[in-house]
């Protein structure tokens, strides 16, 4: 995998970032505080939002919320944050990975209503012989995009886009929308988008095998719809979830999961060929458990930046000085002014005490 672009709106440091046709090396200098180690983190939010959403884990969820926290200071509410990861698989193991979990999600979706005695051999060999890497080869260079969207129906959208024939793409990985629709990226925005599933836009026999070669143009909807594109398990597939889970590295026997999406194809991608060193520090969160907000932290661990900055305001003299200096230079470098102060939790917290902090500058709050 290569990278070749990457851009930011309104997120970190960045009012808008673009970085288009990225070199094989490439060397970022600038002084402190212009945005090389943000840089970085926009990466890190990428890796992080395809680690949500191939394995549901909790942790990348977290951190996510703090990253939707972290928008650019003076960005509208209503403006969309986002980053834009721009990449092209380079390797045949990772066009084949893709090629693999499409051929698997094709089947899944042309026998997922037969019966598990059905002869499915057709379909599989169809699938086999026209499902290849060369079909699939605009799949093969995109953009992985994360919107942090502050929206009721949840606080961030993520999906891959791609170009066909001047057209642009959006494959669902995570949001209100659902997971492995596949839509255009003018729709992306809708709610309301009937999605239908591959099996019922192919030209079936009585055996279930389609009766033209697969092209493309077979798994892309026209505007407003979307086409369903996820890999589900079944026996009548299952040699090919089986392929598919020994590239991506999925131990079947032992994971609980039913069903895989593209995310999980650029999990295995990003996880081998994206590396990030470096003092990383985690952005600041505003959710602390009690037992937190009572200790002290380091000023090294940034998530905890907030608690440190709370404990010296309602600290000592000497503390209450120290939090007083630091608005005061604050004010200097920015000219703005800043507090902190306990709120109230989200609607709908859960019962586990917890400590809401709220940041404010010149009357707004973050």
């Amino acid at each position: 995998m290569r990278l070749t672009d990457v851009e930011a709106r309104d997120l970190l440091s960045f009012d808008t970032l673009q970085l288009s046709d990225l070199p094989q090396t490439l060397v970022v200098v600038g002084p402190n505080g212009g945005g090389k180690t943000n840089l970085l983190r926009l990466l890190q939010i990428v890796a992080v939002a395809i680690d949500r959403a191939a394995t549901f884990s909790q942790d990348a969820y977290r951190a996510l919320v703090r990253f939707a926290a972290s928008r650019r200071l003076g960005a509208a509410r209503a403006d969309i944050s986002s980053v834009r990861l721009g990449i092209t698989f380079t390797e045949s193991w990772e066009r084949e990975l893709l090629a693999s979990f499409v051929r698997a999600a094709i089947a899944s979706g042309i026998l997922r209503d037969t019966p598990t005695n059905a002869d499915a051999s057709g379909s599989i060999a169809w699938v086999r012989q026209h499902v290849s890497q060369t079909a699939l080869t605009p799949l093969s260079s995109g953009a992985i995009v994360v919107d942090f969207v502050d929206a009721a129906t949840g606080p961030w959208a993520i999906g891959y886009e791609f170009d066909v024939d001047g057209e642009r793409f959006r494959w669902v990985l995570d949001g209100p929308q659902s997971r492995g629709a596949l839509m255009r990226a003018a729709d992306a925005g809708r709610l309301d988008l009937p999605s239908y599933p591959i099996a019922q836009k192919l030209d079936l026999d009585e055996h279930r095998v389609p009766s033209q070669p697969f092209t493309l143009a077979d798994l892309l909807p026209p505007p407003g719809e979307a086409r369903a594109v996820t890999l589900d398990a079944g026996p009548q597939w299952a040699g090919l979830t089986r392929e598919f889970a020994a590239l991506a590295g999925i131990a079947l026997e032992q994971t609980q999961r039913n069903g895989f999406s593209l995310a999980d194809v650029l999990h295995v991608v990003l996880s081998r060929a994206l590396v990030l060193l470096g003092d990383l520090r985690e952005p600041p969160r505003m959710e602390y458990t009690v037992e937190e907000v009572a200790s002290d932290s380091s000023p090294a661990d940034g998530s905890r930046i907030p608690v440190r900055l709370f404990r010296l305001k309602n600290g000592n003299a000497a503390d209450r000085r120290q939090f007083a200096a630091i608005q005061d230079l604050f004010k200097r470098l920015t000219g703005r002014t800043f507090d902190i102060a306990l709120a109230s939790p989200p609607p709908g917290h859960g019962e586990e005490p917890a400590a809401n902090l709220q940041i404010s500058s010149d009357n707004e709050q973050f």
